[in-house]
């Protein structure tokens, strides 16, 4: 599957870059989100023949975002009237400390009622992506988009008493197609917008949902907020994940 994934994904950056350098005078916006995110789900890792625990992150591990939130950037050209391409990278950090209520496996290693263990996840997510506006009128936009997610996240348990450690990397690549839509007033001061992006293949599935709102407060220079919420549920090299990323965020864009 993931060959399959990987042959779709680089054709949609191709399209991507393919658009960007064969067109001449671009707009371009620059955002920068502060994500107020926690994570929350389900996360497995077996070793081989032993299989490991389902632990909630959250319940189990106490992972929270370190700093309060999470930094996400995005590059958005505007190819004409009907072409947009936008990339963008995350980095994310989730760190955790809880007594064990409920013996678990977790990549091989034991850890017991009673242990005092730490916890630590950290991801990194670069996305491409292409729209097309379907519905190209001056205050409403309705189209179709595409894009393509690479992951790549490493988590660890470690009990602070045994010094007892385990450890697990997983990186994916994801494309994803969906619909978008844009609603702005006559003199572009404000604007909603929302991107609807997903996937479902045999038994796994991702869903990215970003909603916008956008206030011109001087001449190319916008404040943004809005609600990101990004779930995935999915199986690979002896990683289980069914987890979600959901929250508000503000933050502000810049046109050139």
């Amino acid at each position: 599957m993931q060959r399959t994934w990987r042959s779709v994904s680089l054709g949609i950056v191709f399209l991507s870059l393919l658009l960007c350098f064969s067109t001449h005078g671009a707009e371009l916006d620059l955002k920068l989100r502060y994500w107020m995110t926690e994570p929350e789900g389900g996360l497995r890792v077996d070793d081989g023949e032993i299989t490991g625990t389902t632990i909630d992150v959250k319940e189990d591990l106490g992972l929270r975002t370190e700093d309060e939130n999470v930094v996400l950037v995005e590059l958005l050209l505007h190819l004409g009237d009907r072409f947009r391409v936008w990339f963008g990278y995350g980095d994310m950090l989730f760190e955790g400390s809880a007594l064990v209520r409920d013996e678990f496996v977790f990549a091989g290693e034991t850890f017991f009622v009673e242990a005092d263990v730490e916890s630590r996840l950290e991801m990194t997510a670069a996305e491409a992506g292409i729209e097309l506006d379907l519905i190209p009128i001056e205050m409403l936009g309705l189209g179709v988009c595409a894009s393509v997610t690479f992951f790549e996240g490493q988590a660890s348990i470690t009990d602070i008493n045994t010094l007892l450690s385990a450890e697990v990397s997983l990186s994916t690549v994801l494309p994803t197609f969906g619909v978008f839509a844009r609603l702005s007033t006559i003199d572009d001061k404000l604007a909603l917008s929302a991107r609807l992006l997903g996937l479902t293949y045999n038994d796994d599935t991702y869903t990215n949902i970003v909603v916008e709102g956008k206030f011109e407060l001087f001449a190319n220079i916008d404040v943004i907020c809005g609600y990101r919420s990004m779930s995935v549920d999915v199986e690979e090299d002896e990683v289980f994940i069914d987890a979600k990323l959901s929250g508000f965020f503000i933050g502000g864009a810049v046109s050139f």
